[in-house]
């Protein structure tokens, strides 16, 4: 397990006035500690069963880290996108935009790899007549989990980018009285407040997934 305890709740932020409420305590959320981990080449599947259940893992179940190749980097590298220090602290906030980024990368790297493994149990299972009614029925649910996972994790992943550029864009306007950001421009208060709605709504459906429960931004 990546990171263990009791998740929060997916707060939605709450515009009034001149400022937004981005959690609903004045208690900081607990982000996930996840190190760096030298990664192990995955273990041959020994049957299409086998390799069919493999499309979930790290999406519906987690699995170790080591073995995780794109799930534990994605989440390593958004641990930290949404802490407030990106308001006060440029080098911070400069990071974290990096981080998002790499972020993104790898989940197009992901996503090509489930791609490709998708086509290729398709031409198996086209050009095998004997395989089974309850194979091909869990293929085409792990198939419409993946198209449904991916869509949001990208979104997700860009919601947060598209945050922190307006951050970096429009620096020093955002002053954090935790739980709320003041922001008196009305154009960027409103604007900051669309972005932050996306990014926690495709947050809230994320966390869904069992390996990225525990994300908080």
């Amino acid at each position: 397990m990546d990171f263990g305890g009791e998740y929060e709740t997916i707060f939605i932020p709450v515009l009034s006035g001149t400022s937004i409420a981005i959690d609903n305590d004045e208690l900081f959320p607990e982000e996930p500690q996840l190190t760096e981990v030298t990664f192990l080449r995955y273990p041959e599947v020994s049957s299409l069963d086998e390799r069919v259940n493999r499309l979930v893992q790290g999406i519906q179940s987690d699995i170790p880290p080591e073995y995780d190749h794109y799930g534990y980097e994605i989440r390593r590298y958004m641990s930290s996108v949404g802490n407030v220090k990106v308001y006060s602290d440029e080098d911070f906030l400069k990071e974290q935009i990096r981080n998002v980024r790499k972020a993104g990368v790898i989940a197009k790297y992901w996503i090509a790899h489930l791609q490709q493994e998708i086509k290729d149990i398709e031409q198996i299972m086209e050009s095998d007549e004997d395989v089974g009614f309850a194979e091909r029925t869990a293929f085409r649910q792990n198939k419409a989990i993946i198209q449904k996972f991916t869509l949001i994790l990208q979104t997700w992943i860009s919601g947060n980018e598209d945050l922190l550029m307006l951050v970096a864009g429009n620096y020093g306007i955002f002053f954090v009285e935790y739980p709320d950001v003041i922001v008196y421009s009305a154009k960027q208060r409103r604007e900051f407040f669309n972005l932050y709605i996306t990014k926690q709504t495709k947050l809230k459906e994320l966390v869904a997934y069992p390996a990225f429960a525990f994300m908080v931004y």
